[in-house]
């Protein structure tokens, strides 16, 4: 009878403990009855997994296997028999289903049928690894007894390959489709450095590390066990194809990172371990009874660890705040052991736990090595793990503790636990290793080297992949750090050219006399306002640089210009005014210096315009984003048409500068500023945009007569987007991040002055005649435009297309209601998941935009709640399967983010990938960007309707996939019908949802600043009176009209304003702290919203009637309900006439009534907008049908 592998029963059991602990993690139990209990795990759902979802499947399996083959090898018996192998498989089965029964009582866990069929198949799987391996395993523990161990060696080695792959490629989820392999290939955005390792350069470095020692005994398994002994090239031939294999294989998995260096590394420990085992191992054994000094090896190896171990957990966590509020810190930790390992995918937490042992095993190893050394290296009793295990746990107490004090930081004491096992177990196996080295007796067949024989060949095996690694370091350097700090979840591979990469640039009419940047005109000076003037010339004497240049060009040769130019050749970084005002003086006093002057100038602009190269390249600034506009831009501009055809290296950087602009700023401008307006939220518009639109295009045509203020409508479009923005009390509409109440843009008043526009000059408070409105010469100001009432003639709504938002009022007076509407697509900078959101303001604000930008980008409220869908009034739809954290690189732990049920998370803010770098990287992540588009329309003097598909901003073809940006699948079709009609004051929402199939719920949000009341009718919400004009106070009156049922829910108040799933994300009281600090005008982050929920669990209607009124009477009999067997709806009269609305359950697009004068109904017509490709053009009929589905219910 063959032998047979026991094992004590407590070895289960506790895994049976550590299994039910895991699987009730974080015990948040809430009491039901049993007999809810047991209907829930009768309806046990099957879900459709995605990729991510199916490794957790994978990880239920392996959870159980060690279950099944602990409990078949405790069980009594003289062998491995079928009865006792069924009996472990049902005792491991009988645990899940117990498990996954008790779930019903801890809400936060998901019980499914996947899951209980993965831990049985797991529990079956581990019974029959123990019947097919118990004889053999019996064997290797047998011969830990006997005198010869040299199988043993083997045998762990193999052990120890096994383990090594079975990590690499845990968990298993390899992709299972094509749609899968498109999105995994579309993921690797490099081979040779993936983006998510190089974040930071320690840790890749000390990844690169770990991958080689590794590797080490398995370079060893591979050279005794193939006979590689004195083969340094087949060996490295044959490390550098498995390592290349395993990287294939990373490249299969969804979880998989595969990069070029991590195979070199790898390569380098297996030549390098099989170079190690190439000598006997008596030889080995003699040179470890020769080490004359392992305790003091062992220190300075503690000596070098340490201060490694220190950088490697604090690297990366933000600047130092301190141990001063530690009490706080401590109080905020989560004390339950695994707590945070819960908010993770399993294949994140067994990285993290492998990285934490990976951290403190070294420790265990150097201690173990130091013990040995005081008992002289020979056999003896076992040591004791005692003192090295409470080292390590002081050494983790230590580095936990520090990291209280830096802000980024989130100490885990879980790590109090896994660092001594850690020690422990390095201190067993390096014992183990080394006394069993020493007892082996002496192997033929693998003697040592003759001493220098291949000795260059095997060094040179190691050194070719660690010079790879290198070089690729080395001449890749700059692109880590400029693009690669944020890993991309579309591929963003592109970069923006050097320089000199670029062809020569044609410009047949470039200015090529001076002044070639905008510049007083002969006489100008006459006509400046003589107060302006004054404080120059005063500015001027005080040794200013940018007065000093303008004085010197109005009144040449009465101004020393020596001073000027030893401050402009002052030693000091190229920063903004300093590159500025070099253009200036080298352009516009060119004729005024000597050519020795002028030669030192021109070689200080050419090393300021180099650096505003590299700072736009570096920094990967992108014409979507405000950082571009802030300054880089203009002053790239102003330097390199200032510079060009002065000097070969200046051509270069205007190359790139005409390259930026024509190739990638201009078509992002036509794009999202097709009609006017930008898609930044707030103050953003002003710190970026604001400052470009007309400083940019005035530079280009003064210098190249290329006119865009002609060619672009979109610039004067922008002007109408300025004046549309300002809400009835004079502030900024809500959309978007942003604090300011109010901003001043800085182009405003010379873009109007551009184009005449009376209303946007005016608004930008009418410049003092007589003084230049832009840098860095821009029109002078005109008394005559400035008219406060020419916003009277401008029409009282306006769509801005591009950006996809409606703009609406009753009127141009304080006393207006004000309405917006934004469906459209994303531009990833600044902008929130809102689309299909509306806002609605009278006499205060009343349907608002929820939450504060606060004080913090990235900020837990900002995450989790203000930049979110559920901070908006919008639909929710909750799947409370849709948890995947934010993932934040390979060593650091996924941030979890609150499942508010809302859209898919792109764009700035959630680290998924930089900006794109010009329209052609946008359309190349279409489906990512593509958040919604206009599906209808109808505009006139008083009734504006949209009718919006907003299907791709919850749903893409990645949804379902368990990405965290696409989320799970919940939405398969959605449309909105949003109506302001001006005559009536009365907004009309209507939404219609198709869902996936699953457990969700539907929910139609409106937030408020107060507690709204219930009504018959619906509900109310009321603004108090206010200081200032538009703040007269107001109610709004909501008619919820159905089709079916809803429940109606307020939330919110004290503790409970920024609540997401059950969770209140004030950010500990700073949001509040924050706002008290703000102007009233700034403090509309609200404290309710209502929610309305729909019946059904697979599709929802919602048709609702918002009516805003000064007076709290209830105005809501103005609305009636319409129905027939076929169609629902709703009519109201206001305006000497009466509408009708007709809707059809499941179709996009209602039926409009209007009553003439005679009493008759004539039909008012929906124009149907065009559907749009990425690139901007219209689809033909064809292309149309193939990309976009068409609106159910289209007239025919």
């Amino acid at each position: 009878m063959p032998p047979r592998l026991r094992l004590p029963l407590w070895l289960p059991l506790a895994w049976a403990v550590l299994i039910s602990y895991g699987s009730l993690l974080p015990f948040h139990y809430v009491p039901i009855s049993l007999a809810e209990g047991i209907q829930r795990f009768q309806n046990l759902p099957l879900l459709m997994l995605g990729a991510e979802q199916r490794a957790d499947l994978l990880a239920n399996f392996l959870l159980y296997l060690p279950l099944g083959f602990g409990l078949a090898a405790a069980l009594p018996g003289r062998s491995p028999n079928v009865a006792a192998g069924l009996l472990a498989a049902i005792l491991g089965c009988g645990l899940a289903f117990a498990i996954e029964f008790t779930q019903a009582w801890f809400p936060n866990r998901t019980a499914s049928l996947n899951d209980l069929i993965a831990e049985c198949v797991g529990s079956g799987g581990g019974v029959l690894i123990y019947r097919l391996s118990a004889a053999s395993m019996a064997r290797w523990v047998g011969a830990l007894t006997r005198p010869d161990k040299a199988p043993l060696v083997d045998a762990a080695l193999a052990l120890y390959a096994l383990a090594w792959l079975s990590m690499a490629l845990f968990p298993l989820d390899f992709v299972m489709s094509a749609a899968e392999l498109d999105w995994r290939l579309n993921l690797q955005t490099g081979f040779w450095i993936h983006a998510e390792s190089a974040a930071s350069p320690f840790r890749l470095l000390v990844g690169l590390l770990v991958e080689f020692l590794a590797a080490l005994p398995l370079g060893a398994l591979l050279a005794r066990r193939a006979g590689l002994a004195g083969a340094p090239v087949l060996t490295f031939l044959l490390a550098a194809l498995l390592s290349t294999a395993m990287e294939v294989l990373q490249l299969l998995m969804i979880s998989g990172v595969a990069q070029g260096v991590s195979a070199a590394a790898r390569a380098a420990g297996l030549v390098a371990g099989a170079a190690l085992a190439s000598g006997s191992l008596s030889t080995w054994a003699d040179r470890l009874r020769a080490w004359r000094h392992p305790a003091w090896t062992a220190a300075i190896g503690l000596g070098v660890y340490l201060p490694l171990a220190l950088v490697a957990v604090v690297t990366g966590k933000g600047p130092w705040d301190g141990l001063a509020d530690v009490t706080g810190r401590l109080h905020a930790l989560q004390w339950l052991p695994f707590y945070y390992h819960y908010y993770t995918s399993e294949p994140v937490a067994m990285r993290s736990l492998l990285a934490t042992v990976s951290l403190y095993a070294p420790l265990g190893a150097l201690l173990a090595l130091a013990r040995l050394g005081r008992l002289r290296l020979r056999g003896g009793r076992r040591l004791s793990a005692l003192p090295a295990v409470l080292l390590g746990f002081l050494t983790a107490l230590v580095l936990e503790g520090l990291e209280l004090g830096f802000r980024d930081a989130r100490p885990d004491p879980t790590t109090l636990i896994i660092a001594p096992m850690g020690v422990w177990l390095a201190f067993r196996a390096s014992e183990w290793l080394v006394r069993t080295v020493l007892e082996l007796h002496p192997q033929h067949g693998h003697g040592p080297m003759a001493a220098g024989a291949g000795l260059r060949a095997w060094a040179s095996g190691v050194a070719v992949p660690l010079l790879a690694i290198g070089v690729v370091l080395s001449h890749q350097w700059e692109r880590l750090q400029a693009e690669v700090a944020t890993a991309s979840i579309v591929p963003m591979a592109g970069s923006l050219p050097s320089p000199a990469s670029l062809p020569p640039v044609q410009l047949a009419h470039f200015r090529n006399e001076r002044p070639r940047l905008p510049a007083p005109r002969p006489g100008e000076q006459h006509h400046l306002d003589e107060a302006w003037l004054k404080g120059q010339r005063h500015a001027a004497e005080q040794g200013r640089p940018e007065a000093l240049i303008l004085m010197a060009r109005l009144e040449p040769g009465r101004w020393p210009l020596d001073a000027l130019r030893e401050s402009l050749l002052a030693e000091q970084p190229a920063g903004r005014w300093q590159a500025r005002n070099l253009s200036l003086a080298y352009d516009w006093l060119h004729d005024q210096w000597a050519p020795t002057e002028r030669e030192a100038l021109r070689e200080a602009l050419i090393s300021a315009c180099d650096d505003a190269t590299i700072y736009i390249r570096r920094e990967a600034l992108s014409p979507y984003h405000y950082a571009l506009y802030a300054h880089p831009l203009q002053e790239l501009l102003a330097c390199s048409i200032a510079l060009y055809r002065d000097d070969p290296r200046a051509n270069a950087l205007f190359n790139f500068a005409h390259h930026l602009l024509e190739t990638r700023v201009r078509p992002v401008w036509e794009q999202v500023m097709a009609d006017g307006g930008w898609h930044e939220g707030r103050e953003y518009v002003g710190l970026g945009i604001g400052r470009a639109v007309f400083q940019v295009p005035a530079l280009w045509r003064h210098a190249t007569g290329l006119n865009w203020f002609a060619e672009l409508p979109g610039l004067r479009g922008f002007l109408d987007f300025l004046v549309y923005r300002s809400r009835p009390d004079g502030t900024l509409m809500r959309l978007g991040d942003g604090n300011r109440a109010h901003e001043v843009i800085a182009d405003q008043a010379a873009l109007a002055l551009e184009y005449r526009h009376a209303a946007a000059y005016s608004l930008a408070n009418c410049l003092e005649p007589g003084r230049p409105a832009a840098w860095p010469w821009g029109p002078l100001a005109d008394p005559a435009l400035c008219a406060p009432e020419a916003v009277q003639h401008l029409d009282r709504s306006r769509a801005f297309r591009g950006i996809g938002l409606l703009v609406s009022r009753t009127d141009w007076s304080p006393e207006a209601t004000y309405v917006t509407f934004k469906a459209g697509d994303n531009f990833w900078s600044h902008q929130h998941l809102d689309q299909g959101s509306f806002t609605l303001y009278r006499g205060g604000a009343l349907a608002i935009d929820s939450g504060s930008y606060g004080r913090r980008h990235g900020s837990d409220h900002h995450l989790n709640y203000h930049s979110q869908s559920i901070a908006h009034n919008v639909v929710t739809v909750t799947d409370p399967a849709d948890t995947v954290p934010l993932p934040r690189g390979s060593v650091e732990a996924p941030r979890p983010i609150a499942n508010d049920g809302g859209q898919r998370r792109v764009g700035s803010g959630w680290n998924l990938g930089r900006a794109p770098l010009d329209r052609g990287e946008w359309e190349a992540a279409f489906e990512s960007y593509h958040t919604g588009r206009w599906l209808a329309t109808h505009a006139s003097e008083d009734l504006s309707v949209v009718v919006a598909d907003l299907t791709p901003a919850y749903t893409n073809r990645w949804s379902g996939l368990g990405r965290f940006a696409d989320r799970t699948r919940r939405v398969e079709r959605y449309v909105r019908t949003f109506v302001h009609d001006r005559a009536a004051d009365i907004v009309l929402v209507r939404d219609t949802l198709k869902l996936a199939e699953g457990d969700f719920t539907t929910r139609w949000l409106l937030h408020t600043l107060d507690e709204p009341v219930a009504t018959p009718a619906g509900f109310r919400a009321n603004v108090p009176p206010g200081a200032g004009p538009g703040r007269a106070g107001a109610s709004l009156h909501a008619v919820v009209m159905g089709p079916h049922p809803v429940k109606q829910v307020f939330v919110g108040g004290p503790g409970r304003e920024f609540e997401v799933d059950g969770r209140n994300y004030d950010d500990d009281g700073e949001i509040q702290r924050f706002l008290a600090t703000r102007p009233p005008a700034e403090q509309e982050a609200g404290a309710w919203r209502v929610e309305l929920i729909a019946p059904s669990a697979h599709e929802a209607e919602f048709l609702v009637a918002l009516l805003p009124r000064d007076a709290t009477a209830d105005p809501s009999a103005q609305v009636q309900r319409l129905a027939t067997p076929d169609e629902y709806g709703c009519e109201w009269d206001g305006g000497g006439r009466r509408l009708r609305w007709w809707f059809r359950a499941g179709e996009d697009l209602p039926r409009i009534e209007r009553q003439d004068a005679g009493g008759d109904w004539q039909p008012l017509t929906l124009r149907l907008e065009p559907a749009v490709s990425p690139d901007g053009s219209l689809q033909d009929e064809r292309t149309q049908a193939a990309t976009a589905a068409e609106p159910a219910g289209v007239p025919r």
